[in-house]
């Protein structure tokens, strides 16, 4: 049986040599991150760490895994947890509509329930992304005035009716913290989170603690500039700085009841189903979902100059935490070939190659197949009939070339099926994007199977 399968795309690193260091270095080059820190941790345990790079090009300070960055939208699971404890302490209920504690709502607003806002499935818009607001302008900001201005919007589109990532959610949801606990929403953060868990660099931002943290920078051409952010507009979603260490505190509590009870932990992995019955991959301020074909809770962060990445796979008791001064970098490849070095089924590393002439007729299908025009007679019966049909081709294409061009074709492993079918993985990375490359063939050459997924 033939097949040709397209699997969901999500961005993950170019591997060198399983080396950290290497692997750290390769990437800073190729995107030109001045700094980032890393810890990787099995059982809440950190097992490998690493700072490379500088803080700030003027000084050259360098970073260290206690350097502070903001932390951008990885903010959300901490508001999300804050929500859950008063929940867990009955002074709310998740099912509870947003006006109750948020009067000043529009009327259509107020019933939204704040498990929906949690999930991204509220219909709230989302100010930042809006178009509607310059939320660099450096000018202070209240967040009694972003509320108005989120407000100014129309909602999207009715409750439970789909998954769309809003940054409105979460500034709701912080302002629900302050009017049920009566403090800032950074204070009650501290007290809950932070100080037990012994967070000491870790805090709300304000425009005060800019010479406090990593400076940030974005691409310029060949170089990089440096790039601020305004943290006011980014109460409740997006205004927590915090360092490698730190984030490490926080996986190895989530292993305990220092937080919230193990029912609640377990609650936040398991998505709400949507209007339709379907579930979202985002549950309770966490993307639910695979990272390597290992099942993974993450969030990314990217405001400014400066962009963050954790994830836990839950079925290696492993975590990989990632933060970086670079604002135009996608760091979830770099992130699980860092992991890698410590869990190889991560790494999915390519082997020496003993067959270099295969290989490059495999990428050259590949590569046909991405530029629309394949040889039918490099296929089977079955292949052809697939190809014929074109669509399903078209798209795989399609999705492919949307990483960038192929930056790495290599063989992660060979078998022999039978005494005429054999098999290849390859791992391909198309810019930020990593690809499992399955092609199976006869002693001919004629190719008798693809599979395709991203990792």
């Amino acid at each position: 049986m033939t097949s040709l399968l397209l699997f969901a795309l999500t961005h993950a690193p170019a591997l060198v040599n399983g080396n950290p260091d290497a692997i750290a270095g390769e990437f800073m080059a190729r995107t030109k991150v001045p700094g980032l820190a890393y810890a990787v941790l099995i059982n809440g345990s950190v097992v490998a760490r690493g700072a490379y790079g500088v803080t700030d090009l003027a000084t050259r300070a360098k970073v260290s895994v206690n350097s502070i960055f903001p932390i951008a939208s990885l903010s959300k699971p901490f508001v999300a947890m804050g929500v859950l404890s008063l929940a867990e302490k009955s002074r709310l209920n998740l099912t509870d509509p947003v006006g109750r504690y948020l009067p000043e709502l529009p009327l259509a607003w107020q019933t939204i329930p704040l498990i929906r806002l949690l999930d991204h499935t509220s219909g709230v818009p989302d100010h930042i992304n809006s178009g509607a607001y310059n939320f660099y302008d450096p000018t202070p900001i209240g967040s009694d005035d972003l509320l108005k201005k989120l407000t100014a919007l129309p909602l999207k589109f009715s409750v439970g009716a789909k998954y769309e990532y809003s940054n409105g959610n979460y500034l709701l949801l912080a302002k629900v913290i302050e009017r049920v606990s009566g403090e800032p929403y950074g204070t009650f953060l501290n007290e809950r989170i932070f100080a037990p868990l012994g967070m000491k660099n870790t805090r709300t931002l304000s425009m005060a603690d800019q010479a406090n943290v990593v400076p940030g920078y974005r691409n310029a051409g060949e170089s990089v500039r440096p790039f601020g952010f305004n943290p006011d507009w980014c109460f409740g979603n997006g205004a927590i700085g915090s360092t490698v260490m730190d984030l490490a505190k926080l996986d190895a509590a989530l292993y305990t009841q220092k937080l919230l009870r193990q029912t609640t932990l377990s609650f936040v992995t398991r998505p709400q189903p949507l209007a339709n019955g379907k579930l979202p991959n985002y549950a309770m301020g966490w993307a639910i979902g695979k990272g390597r074909g290992a099942r993974m809770i993450s969030h990314s962060g990217r405001v400014g100059g400066w962009e963050s990445f954790f994830a836990r796979f839950a079925d290696l008791n492993a975590t990989i935490v990632l933060l970086s001064n670079n604002g135009d970098v996608g760091l979830g490849k770099v992130a699980m070939d860092l992991a890698g070095t410590v869990l190889p089924s991560l790494a999915f590393a390519p082997t020496p190659d003993q067959f270099p002439q295969l290989t490059a007729g495999h990428r050259e299908l590949i590569q046909s197949i991405i530029d629309g025009h394949v040889d039918p007679s490099r296929l089977n019966d079955g292949m052809r009939k697939d190809y014929e049909a074109k669509g399903q081709w078209r798209s795989l294409g399609n999705d492919m070339k949307s990483g960038g061009a192929i930056t790495l074709f290599g063989p992660v492993n060979r078998v022999q099926l039978g005494p005429n079918s054999f098999r290849t993985n390859y791992r391909m990375d198309c810019g930020e994007a990593v690809w499992k490359i399955e092609v199976t063939w006869d002693g001919a050459g004629t190719i008798t199977g693809l599979m395709v997924s991203g990792l």
